[in-house]
């Protein structure tokens, strides 16, 4: 058995909103969480729900509407900003733009709690500037402009940023926001690395639900009516709670892969008869067509799909008319619609 970790952030009965407001509302509440070292956790829910607000208020940008944070075992409401500086770190959703910063001294911003705000770095700053660098794989160009960089790279530059201000806590509001699908895939198994090889605690916000199933060790899913859902990834969908949360008309949470899909209307059942990837990919396309697909034979119409030397060959059954053979997935499909 693993000991038990410590706990860096803790709630007890957190009301967030905005009590200062005129209007004063509550978003979301009661919340009891607790983060340890060493975790990776997803924030999740849908527009509007409160997934930038409860990170403000956790960060202390925000006041509490009530109830308790504690950060290091200390009541976050007592803690001066130096002080919550020496132990959460956050990185908001805003893109870096028009700066005339480098990369390294933009990493070097995150050790102004430590440096001060006339930033006289010391031989440990400069070692956590080039330890977080490595970290987030920007060694290699810490001498550009950061204009000068791409979304994916700017991004790993503001984690390092964070990192560098070493910190037990980690936050980041969206950082997969500007990122195409292949950033967003490196930086959620970067930051899945950094808690296992530092231990420190990683909350992201983010829309990429079928990322924080694979990469997260727990999830907090805000369902948009003011409650809050904990727990691992695969706990939360067997208890359904990703199809509470997110099923709509128009959109369908499928338990049984992980994934959103599109209802449609089904024109036909179909039976399906192979294997391998030449069988899954064409169950897809079926049913991306608005088809019903089976395993078992249907004699009154059935596809035979079959995998040679010279390629893979499907052919048509249908009640009623002859074979049709097809060389090609795309023509089969152009035939049934």
């Amino acid at each position: 058995m693993k000991e038990l970790k410590t706990a860096l952030i803790e709630t007890e009965g957190l009301m967030i909103g905005y009590p200062a407001s005129k209007a004063s509302r509550v978003v979301a509440g009661p919340l009891d969480l607790t983060v340890c070292g060493g975790q990776l956790i997803c924030l999740l829910g849908p527009n509007g729900s409160g997934k930038s607000t409860l990170l403000r208020t956790l960060t202390g940008l925000q006041p509490v509407s009530s109830g308790k944070i504690s950060l290091d075992g200390i009541p976050l409401k007592t803690l001066k900003a130096p002080a919550i500086a020496r132990k959460l770190s956050l990185v908001l959703s805003e893109k870096v733009t028009g700066s005339n910063l480098d990369v390294y001294n933009l990493i070097a911003l995150g050790r102004y709690p430590y440096s001060g705000w006339f930033g006289k770095l010391n031989a440990e700053d400069r070692a956590m500037i080039i330890r977080a660098a490595e970290l987030t794989d920007t060694t290699g160009f810490l001498d550009r402009q950061v204009d000068s960089l791409s979304d994916g790279e700017c991004q790993k530059v503001m984690l390092a940023r964070a990192i560098a201000q070493d910190t037990p806590v980690v936050v980041l509001d969206e950082p997969t926001a500007h990122l195409d699908l292949p950033s967003r895939l490196k930086l959620m198994q970067l930051l899945y690395k950094l808690t296992r090889e530092t231990g420190k605690a990683i909350i992201i916000s983010t829309h990429e639900l079928d990322l924080a199933l694979q990469t997260s060790d727990l999830i907090w899913l805000m369902d948009g009516r003011g409650g809050l859902h904990s727990g691992i990834p695969e706990q939360l969908v067997l208890d359904g709670v990703f199809e509470k949360a997110f099923n709509r008309e128009e959109i369908h949470f499928d338990p049984y892969t992980g994934h959103f899909t599109i209802p449609r209307v089904l024109k036909q059942q179909i039976s399906l008869i192979g294997d391998g990837l030449p069988f899954i990919w064409t169950r897809k396309a079926l049913e991306r067509c608005g088809y019903g697909v089976t395993d078992g034979l249907n004699p009154e119409f059935h596809i035979l799909i079959e995998s040679g030397n010279n390629g893979i060959r499907w052919t048509v059954t249908a009640y009623g008319h002859p074979d049709q053979c097809f060389n090609d997935l795309q023509q089969l499909v152009d035939a049934l619609v």
